[in-house]
């Protein structure tokens, strides 16, 4: 869904610029960082791949941003950058995912995380039944408060819920 910045030498136009793009690109992915606690130094990893940051809004937001560039640029359009614009221009012009073998659906989980419409489809009717628990169900409670009385009456005052959290 993102072009390498080598495919727009008009906009990359040297090849440190495009491997700067590429590195970019590649941050947004994954990037390491260490990180020193109490004297001892670990790598923590951040971006789309990361645990940690999958209810990360401003890396969500950064990625449907560059595939809506690179839509755009291809149609010859003026790339949206506000995430309301990205939004709306990600759901006119960008092409559906198909995975017709997926298995647990992660594709079609990470298209839907992503904003992109996605399909899958596998003939192992278990698969077929996690898909579509991970990508039918969840959007159903998006952005909503947890059902449980408890956890409704504990943290609805403290908390703004984003995604699949209250389902969860």
């Amino acid at each position: 869904m993102v072009d390498d910045p080598s495919s727009h030498p008009d906009k990359f136009l040297t090849v440190e610029e495009q491997e700067k793009g590429r590195q970019r690109l590649h941050d947004l992915i994954g990037r390491i960082e260490n990180v020193e606690t109490k004297g001892k130094l670990t790598q923590t990893v951040h971006g789309l791949v990361s645990w940690d940051d999958i209810t990360n809004t401003s890396v969500v937001e950064e990625a449907q941003r560059e595939i809506a560039r690179c839509l755009a640029w291809e149609k010859g359009d003026e790339p949206p950058t506000k995430p309301e614009e990205v939004t709306e221009y990600l759901s006119k012009h960008a092409p559906p995912i198909y995975d017709p073998f997926c298995g647990g659906g992660s594709i079609p989980l990470e298209a839907q995380r992503l904003g992109l419409e996605a399909h899958g489809s596998d003939i192992n009717p278990v698969a077929v039944l996690i898909t579509k628990a991970l990508i039918e169900i969840p959007p159903k409670f998006a952005n909503l408060s947890p059902v449980n009385p408890d956890s409704r009456k504990n943290s609805l005052k403290t908390k703004t819920w984003y995604g699949a959290q209250g389902l969860a």
